[in-house]
């Protein structure tokens, strides 16, 4: 079944890799982001903050950290000590105590090179001597390399520049962010949080900045106070003590007007009266130009609009991210965390929320309460437990399930999983067009609308920032990262780590190879054969990337599979029905369970592998009067994936047959009694007790088959229900043991007559056998009667085709007339019209005969049956005898004669299996 949860700790480089911190205390993973393509090799790259980290010997200077992305796959973790300019590298602060990477992000391409930029925050920076100003970098993306490390002090604006805070305590760089295309200038922008601004006099209001990109040039430093409407804008704040950004991000376009919007967020406002509530602002982006500063009180619904949140204490806007479009309209969403949600009023303890809302190209209001939201909207995402603090961070997580629509994913840092008090876990949503309610609880996601992702470690607080990572793999599938910045990677107490999660589109199974369906149906007629319960030549095993965005199947012969299971649904007979698979030699393991109808197959191997087994899969029913109500089978795929790691339900059908005509005996004449005839009637319609002559035989209804010479015996024992020649057409066995072959006395024949969809004469003659419609079978030597006994048994071998046995009660192995019997392997290569039985080598088939043993030694078992020569015996009845030890192969049961006298001086009849 789908992964409804997903622990980190199963990471092992093919699924995603962990992020190892370098030293105790970094808090390496406080933020994690996306970081576009900034060396322009055309993969995604990452950016991770270490705000405590003490580059060049100053403490808690930070640093960054950036991975690049590649198509060659990932070890199973990274430490970031390990980085060297080829992998990635390292961004230094300037200064003890900056907290440099407090915020990182990608910054989209800000110069209009054509190669994406980063921008990293340092909100107590002191630029110009202005305490705790802040500062905020732009480096930009290079083609051309980058060295093991990077100091933010010489950014010259050839490589990137500085952006200064302007006053003291404004705490620039608290958030920083890619701002889209706000003015629609084709050039990135960017935004940027300052919570300590004291906007038009009123304290602790806040402000962000906008900064223009420019393709033009930067200096080496930018001063926010020369910001004039042109290079860029301020949004002020106007509620003291409302912390306006907070939280900063691009909206992506949620008015449907073809450019971007901003988001940025007061968690500490007041709207509605509502201490705390929180209050969250969509600034529309505009190619109209811009003032040099921005009131948010001006906002109006026609050049942005206000989010309010709920309740006392809410805290909304906590996190705002843009949501991309989650819901298939063509239109970007919106999502915003409110973490202090309280699980109920008697319980102070922070449950959590997170909250959507859908962009529209019919316009906004003023004002959104988040009250009103009713599905149509937008909907909550609702927190589970006291405590969990779900929306403490929120991103878009881009498209992780193929599926065309974007999803999201909301930390909740701590959340429990898996009895790890505050390991935190992290909800990924699937975005969806067929709708969404009015709320969502996420213990409800099942792995088909999204899933959970748990953290490690207690205490680790695993999804304190979550985001959307490109696709850093190059599969064409965007990836997850979750930094968890209080974990102790290496022993090293919160040096921090971070989690990489990638992108996966399930696998697909096809069970009778049409495009148009996934779905199969079978026939089974009780009391004979197992049946296939997939198109045995046309099923296919599919797996998928996007590479260039393009759905593109993987190779079958590279690309692996987990796992499979086969299920029959409603297990009416119980023990007496199964399931049975045949892996042969590729590694997968194939396992029944009886008492629940499930048939598991394991193993990682590849598509092609995976595919080949299920071609194998049939189905019986042992029971003496089974209950023919149609069963029901259920096939899924795993490719053991983090996520979408299965199929969707394959399913076939099987309908039970009537019971065989019973069949009037026909007049002969003298000549054809010594010849004889085997007769064959289709059963499809025929019902139970019915009576048919063969004089109606046709060819359409059935097809008589004629001996070739007087006294051979043509047809004393006729078996089937087994397809040797692997055309999906069961086959017949024929026996004529006292046919004179090459003129050898009553040596015996078997023939083999093909099932054909082609159709089959009226009247077909043992003679007209070719190789293409049967073959001949005879035996060795004079008087051997081979074929006395004969039948199809099932798959010996392990290649998926069934394999025929062929007794000659009289044969001689060493003299002694004991008897023998022959095993040939069925094979989908042409068979000439007479096989020779000495050419049995073990590859094509091999014989079969008992030991003679001295007299009064005991003879126990198969390998040491003793017999007298005399009589002869063993093959006289030869058959398949199931799969009686469970390895998924067929087993034989072979019979001698009654009275059969043993060297002991013993009489007996023997079954030997």
């Amino acid at each position: 079944m789908a992964n409804k949860s997903f622990n980190l700790s199963e990471l092992n480089g093919a699924n995603g890799f962990v992020i190892n911190g370098i030293d105790a205390g970094d808090f390496s993973g406080r933020q994690v982001s996306n970081a576009g393509d900034v060396n322009g090799d055309g993969i995604d790259d990452l950016i991770i903050g270490a705000p405590y980290a003490d580059p060049n010997g100053k403490s808690k200077a930070g640093e960054s950290y950036v991975i690049f992305g590649s198509s060659s796959g990932f070890s199973a973790s990274i430490d970031l000590s390990t980085l060297n300019g080829s992998n990635g590298f390292i961004i230094n602060g300037i200064e003890a105590n900056d907290l440099s990477c407090f915020s990182v992000s990608a910054a989209g391409d800000i110069n209009g090179d054509g190669i994406d930029d980063l921008i990293v925050g340092a909100l107590f920076a002191d630029p110009n001597g202005n305490s705790i100003a802040g500062e905020s970098y732009v480096v930009f993306g290079s083609s051309s390399g980058f060295s093991v490390s990077l100091d933010l002090a010489t950014l010259n604006g050839s490589n990137g520049f500085t952006i200064n805070g302007i006053d003291a305590g404004d705490k620039l760089g608290i958030f920083v962010s890619n701002a889209g295309d706000i003015n629609d200038d084709g050039i990135d922008d960017l935004v940027m949080g300052a919570t300590g601004v004291d906007s038009n006099g009123n304290s602790g209001a806040g402000a962000s900045y906008v900064v223009f990109g420019s393709d033009s040039g930067f200096s080496a430093s930018l001063d926010l106070t020369t910001l004039n409407g042109s290079n860029g804008f301020v949004i002020e704040g106007f509620e003291a003590g409302g912390l306006l950004g907070y939280s900063v991000s691009a909206a992506g376009d949620v008015n449907g007007d073809g450019i971007d919007d901003l988001i940025v967020s007061a968690p500490w406002s007041a709207p509605n009266g509502n201490s705390k509530a929180g209050a969250v602002y969509v600034v529309f982006g505009s190619n109209s130009g811009f003032s040099a500063s921005l009131d948010l009180s001006n906002l109006n619904g026609s050049n942005g609009f206000a989010i309010n949140g709920i309740n006392l204490g809410d805290y909304s806007g906590r996190s705002v991210s843009g949501a991309g479009d989650v819901n298939g309209d063509g239109i970007d969403d919106l999502i915003i965390g409110a973490p202090q949600i309280p699980f109920a009023t008697s319980i102070p303890a922070s449950t959590g929320a997170s909250y959507v809302v859908f962009g529209s190209n019919s316009g906004f209001s003023a004002s959104l309460n988040l009250s009103t939201l009713n599905g149509s909207n937008g909907f909550v995402i609702e927190g589970i437990a006291p405590g969990d603090s779900l929306g403490l961070f929120v991103s878009s997580a881009g498209d992780v399930n193929g599926d065309g629509i974007d999803d999201l994913i909301i930390g909740a840092p701590f959340a429990d999983p898996n009895g790890n008090s505050k390991a935190g876990q992290s909800y990924v949503v699937f975005g969806s067009s067929n709708g969404f309610s009015a709320s969502l609880d996420p213990s409800t996601l099942d792995g088909s609308n999204g899933f959970a992702i748990n953290g490690i470690a207690a205490e680790d607080n695993s999804g304190r920032s979550v985001s959307g990572a490109g696709d850093v793999n190059g599969d064409g599938i965007d990836d997850l990262i979750i930094g968890a910045r209080y974990a102790d990677p290496n022993g090293k107490s919160e040096g921090g780590q971070s989690y990489v999660v990638f992108g996966n589109i399930a696998p697909k199974l096809d069970l009778n190879g049409q495009g148009t369906g996934i779905n199969f149906a079978a026939s089974f007629t009780p009391r004979r054969r197992s049946v296939s319960v997939v198109d045995s030549a046309a099923l296919t095993v599919a797996d998928f990337a996007l590479p260039g965005g393009v759905k593109t199947a993987l190779n079958p012969n590279t690309a692996t599979l987990k796992g499979a299971t086969v299920k029959i649904t409603n297990l009416l007979d119980g023990t007496n029905e199964l399931l049975r698979a045949t892996p042969g030699t590729t590694g997968i393991t194939a396992t029944y369970d009886a008492a629940l109808g499930v048939l598991t197959l394991t193993g990682t191997a590849t598509l092609a592998q995976y595919q080949q087994v299920l071609r194998t899969v049939v189905y019986n029913n042992k029971a003496t009067n089974p209950n023919t109500t149609a069963r029901t089978i259920e096939f899924v795929l795993d490719d053991g994936q983090a996520h979408s790691n299965t199929s969707a339900v394959a399913t076939t059908t099987v309908t039970f047959k009537q019971s065989a005509a019973t069949v009037t005996s026909p007049t002969v004449t003298s000549q054809e009694a010594a010849a004889a005839a085997t007769t064959t009637v289709s059963t499809e319609t025929a019902q139970d007790n019915s009576v048919f002559s063969l004089a109606q035989l046709d060819g359409i209804n059935g097809f008589t088959i004629s001996g070739t010479t007087e006294g051979e015996n043509f047809g004393l024992l006729v078996s089937g229900e087994g397809d040797f020649n692997g055309d999906g057409f069961d086959d017949l066995v024929i026996s004529a043991p006292y046919a004179d072959p090459r003129r050898k006395t009553s040596a015996g024949t078997a023939y083999v007559v093909f099932g054909s969809g082609e159709g089959i004469p009226a009247n077909l003659k043992a003679s007209d056998l070719d190789g293409s419609n049967g073959f001949a079978i005879p035996g060795l030597a004079v008087l051997n009667r081979s074929g006395r006994s004969s039948a199809i048994v099932g798959d010996m071998n392990g290649d998926g085709l069934d394999d025929l046995i062929i007794g000659a009660p009289y044969a001689s192995t060493q003299g002694d007339n004991v008897g023998e019997a022959y095993v040939i392997f069925g094979s989908n290569t042409p068979f000439p019209a007479t096989f020779n039985l000495a050419n049995l080598n073990g590859s094509n088939g091999f014989t079969l005969y008992p030991q003679i043993l001295p007299q009064g030694q005991a003879a126990d078992n198969f390998a040491s049956a003793g017999f007298s020569p005399a009589e002869g015996g063993f093959g006289r009845s030869v058959n398949s005898a199931g799969d009686i030890n469970g390895d998924g192969r067929e087993e034989l049961a072979l019979d001698s004669f009654p009275e059969t006298i043993l060297p002991d001086g013993r009489s007996d009849s023997r079954e030997y299996k």
